[in-house]
């Protein structure tokens, strides 16, 4: 392909502050002509690729045809023209001290075009641009610097820099050699840090550039040749990109290390190649290189024309009739002054107004069918476009609404009702087009002579819209983009309000609020101002042009009796224009909202892959409620943002057994039993339910028949019945599962008792209430085959702990249960204890065979927690408080309760 790169490189806005490396590939990779989908790519640098990692970029882009390479090069390199290292990904540094990734694509006259996925295409200066750069310290010996130093990759950015100050082309040779001769690395970096200094120096205005600089230079060079010692003494140490490392003086070997500074820098190649795909080593990536580029437009049609394709093109014919009915009226008009002293008073002046009236009667109820035709296409397209958003919603997976925030999907639904906007601004760009070709036919029928002045003023028209177009596009969008980032802000925020004050974290969020909020200003100043430019333009050059025209027009015609008419088209082109430019300009807007609904509904419906084995017609999940479920999970591995979470995981667990899994916090026990709940796809191997492979159809029969306990499962600000009844038939006994779940005193105190409302996510209650509400929903659901209980029992004391976790064992003494805890101790009375460690299974057996094992982690987890205990009752550092019925009261003798009770506060209500 060609290796010419465009002025001007695509924006594209990143959704959150974790998108920022998939925004830049996109942007580079289209830069370069490689069209990559950019929902696709988020979705791979979310799940198989690590998507914030420099070094998995680095991987990435050979897999999508572009060659790249990752280097850290003193930051005032990486400009220079030799060697080129643009276009590339940089490293820069944010102003609250994070890392961020931008893309630095060409150099332009003391400016630099970056494209910052925080806030889409910028033109720092390059002094601005280098002093945003991240500088990366690495350590390495003097020997590997002085070999990479020796190449042309150190030298010929270091003879650029010494031709920038003037000094001869021989004197800079022979510095060069001279350091190069030198086999110590002090040398050639004296060289490039003395280069370093004298700019500095010329662009604070301390010396001049050329005699001054040249002397200064030769002064130097001399002065560093008698004493080699004294580099540090003649250029000071920030101007040097290595220097000793004073913490690593030597090496295994005794060699001098150094600590070398620079930009991380990943510059690609603008040559690109075709890639085979089984080059490309994920999934995710394929899909995104092999999907075609969303197109609204069509998608928006097919959702049209699903009733008839007579209704759009009749509608396209009376539009064009419309625009042919205003000249006829206008030439009708003309005609009945000529023929006025012609028709007698009486019945012929009657006659003509009336076939005069009833023309534009018809012109009226011709407009008026057209616009309840495209009011009546809105509705169609809003209603359609939403049944096909609410069917496609359930079928998305966890990670796809984990990966964006809220705001971001809220303010996409939520501009959905602009959809019905789409047919009325079709129609008025057609019929405002239409108006201008029938204008000019108009005037060249009249007026032929003065053809290319009207064919001028007619292109204007309809050229200086379209050629804003694109720029308004790219702009708008940022607008959008942001837009849906602020909501962040008034949705994510709020649901942390709590801990926002108890952290006093006001001003942290403020100041993340403002900064985005000056980034909307500003894509919204650039975004009117374009808009005021195009219009500006097109105004000047729509008046200049018809004052010309006019003027020849009477200059050849002189007074022709048409010449009246001729004026009046002339003076109506530009506003038919004008009606033509609003149109143009308001596309980006319902395209860019169109572009963001469409997106869900491009998304890979996350589903197990079609290549895994069917399940069979019948569900293989038992109907019996006497009969669990059998799991396999063979040789399974699972990467999320190319971290493995599970790795070569073979379990079997039969139907009916109670299992326990344990392990330490982020040992990989939730992403476990994920798989089963279709939270994570495997990478590698298979999960079998009852002997068959887990695909798409056997998940939703599987969840069909699964009880699921967690707390992080949403409680509804509905009422108490409501919230235990939610996912469960209607038929199951409420009064079993209240005392079951341990809920009868809650409800007496419940001031409208199961008609209470919990409040959103139940703010109502306590943390433990709410919990035991999660455990009455899962608790109606007594005919489940499988129970996956995680943290099932999070704030409630140990013996409503023990009492419950027997109930639920009692309630599905048959079916398939798996516990997650961190209680170890209640974990004893199982058959079998799963220890979960650094993604692997490490130990599968029976509670009592484990602690038999002197270096089992079992029975280290457990001697752990005990030691915990042991030490918290018995220590005096700690005031012992207790919390019931309301009232505080503190222990004086030394506290013989488990560390794990302590009494829930009473419902409360505001």
């Amino acid at each position: 392909m060609s290796s010419a790169l465009p002025w001007l490189i695509p924006e594209v806005v990143q959704t959150s502050n974790m998108d920022c490396g998939p925004a830049c590939l996109k942007s580079l990779l289209q830069g370069l002509g490689v069209n990559v989908h950019y929902g696709r790519l988020r979705d791979a640098c979310q799940t198989d690729v690590d998507g914030t990692s420099i070094d998995t970029l680095e991987d990435i882009l050979p897999q999508l045809g572009v060659q790249a390479e990752q280097v850290v090069i003193p930051a005032d390199h990486l400009l220079l023209d030799e060697p080129k290292s643009l276009p590339a990904i940089v490293v820069v540094r944010i102003a609250t001290g994070a890392t961020h990734f931008v893309v630095a694509w060409r150099k332009h006259f003391g400016l630099v075009q970056v494209m910052d996925p925080a806030t889409g295409r910028r033109w720092p200066s390059t002094q601005a641009f280098i002093e945003s750069l991240h500088i990366h310290t690495m350590q390495l010996s003097a020997s590997d610097w002085r070999d990479w130093a020796g190449s042309d990759d150190f030298l010929r950015p270091l003879r650029s820099k010494m031709s920038s100050l003037r000094i001869p082309f021989i004197t800079t040779e022979q510095a060069i050699n001279q350091a190069c001769a030198d086999p110590n690395w002090t040398s050639l970096a004296f060289l490039d840090a003395l280069s370093r200094m004298l700019a500095s120096l010329i662009g604070t205005g301390a010396i001049k550039n050329g005699r001054e600089s040249f002397q200064l230079f030769t002064t130097l060079i001399s002065k560093f040749e008698q004493n080699k010692t004294a580099a540090f003494e003649l250029v000071p140490p920030q101007y040097w990109c290595v220097q000793p490392n004073n913490a690593e003086k030597n090496n295994t070997e005794g060699e001098v290390q150094l600590a070398y500074s620079g930009a991380v820098v990943l510059r690609a190649d603008p040559e690109t190649s075709a890639v085979a795909d089984e080059e490309i080593g994920s999934t995710d990536l394929l899909h995104a290189l092999k999907e075609e580029p969303s197109k609204p437009l069509r998608t928006l049609w097919q959702l049209l024309k699903q009733d008839s394709l007579l209704e759009p093109v009749f509608l396209l014919m009376a539009m064009a009739v419309s625009a042919m009915g205003i000249l006829t009226e206008m030439l009708l008009f003309r005609g009945l002054i000529d023929v006025q002293e012609q028709l007698s008073i009486g019945r012929q002046s009657l006659v003509a107004i009336s076939l005069l009236s009833a023309f534009i009667f018809s012109l009226l109820l011709l407009e008026y069918g057209m616009a309840s035709v495209l009011l009546r296409f809105g509705r169609r397209l809003e209603n359609r476009f939403r049944l096909v958003f609410l069917q496609k919603i359930p079928k998305l997976g966890d990670r796809y609404f984990h990966s964006r925030p809220n705001s971001d999907l809220a303010e996409r639904s939520h501009k959905l009702g602009s959809l019905r906007q789409l047919p009325l601004l079709g129609g008025r760009l057609v019929t405002s087009f239409f108006s201008i070709v029938a204008t000019v036919v108009g005037l060249i029928w009249l007026a032929p002579a003065v053809m290319p002045w009207i064919l001028t003023l007619a292109l204007t028209q309809v050229m200086i819209p379209l050629l804003f177009q694109p720029m308004m596009a790219e702009r708008d969008l940022r607008v959008r983009t942001h837009v849906g980032a602020l909501g962040q802000f008034y949705l994510d925020a709020l649901l942390g309000l709590l801990p926002i004050r108890a952290h006093s974290a006001e001003n942290a969020i403020r100041h993340e609020h403002e900064s985005l909020l000056t980034e909307w200003s500003r894509a919204s100043y650039s975004f009117t101002y374009f808009r005021l430019s195009s219009q500006a333009v097109q105004t000047l050059l729509s008046t200049g042009l018809t004052f010309v025209l006019i003027v020849i027009s009477l200059t050849t015609y002189g007074n022709s009796p048409f010449m009246l008419l001729l004026i009046y088209w002339a003076l109506n082109l530009p506003r038919m224009g004008d009606e033509f430019a609003q149109a143009i300009i308001e596309y980006p807007n319902h395209k860019n909202v169109t572009l963001r609904a469409l997106e869900p509904l491009g998304t890979r419906e996350e589903a197990y892959s079609s290549t895994t084995p069917s399940s069979s017609k019948d569900s293989s999940i038992p109907q019996e409620p006497s009969h669990g479920v059998d799991i396999q999970i063979e040789k399974v591995n699972v990467v999320t943002s190319g971290h493995t979470l599970l790795q070569d995981i073979n379990l079997h667990i039969s139907p009916g057994e109670h299992v326990a899994i344990v392990g330490e916090s982020g040992a990989g026990k939730s992403s476990l039993v994920g798989l089963l709940l279709g939270w994570h796809i495997p990478e590698r191997g298979q999960v079998k339910l009852n002997h068959q492979a887990l695909d798409e159809k056997q998940l939703m029969q599987f969840r069909q028949h699964c009880a699921w306990i967690d707390p992080s499962i949403q409680l509804w600000s509905d009422s108490f019945l409501a919230n235990l009844q939610y996912g469960n038939t209607l038929s199951a006994d409420i009064s079993r599962t209240l005392e079951q779940s341990n809920l009868l005193n809650l409800i007496a105190k419940l001031p409208q008792g199961l008609q209470t409302e919990l409040g959103e996510s139940g703010g109502f209650l306590s943390g433990g209430e709410g919990q035991r509400v999660r455990l009455g929903r899962a608790f109606n659901r007594s005919q489940a085959r499988c129970v996956i209980m995680d943290e099932p029992f999070r704030g409630l004391d140990r013996p409503q702990r023990e009492t419950l976790l027997a109930n639920a064992r009692q309630l599905w003494e048959q079916s398939t249960l798996v516990c997650i805890t961190h209680d170890i101790g209640e974990t004893q009375s199982f058959e079998r204890v799963i220890v979960v460690h650094d993604g692997q299974i490490v130990e599968d057996n029976s509670p009592q065979a484990l602690l038999n094992q002197p270096e089992s982690h079992y029975r280290q987890l457990l001697k752990q927690e005990k030691q915990v205990l042991n030490n918290w009752k018995q220590t005096h550092l700690w005031r012992k408080l207790t919390l019931k019925d309301g009232q505080i009261r503190e222990q004086t003798q030394p506290h013989l309760q488990d560390a794990h009770s302590s009494s829930e506060g009473s419902a409360r209500h505001g």
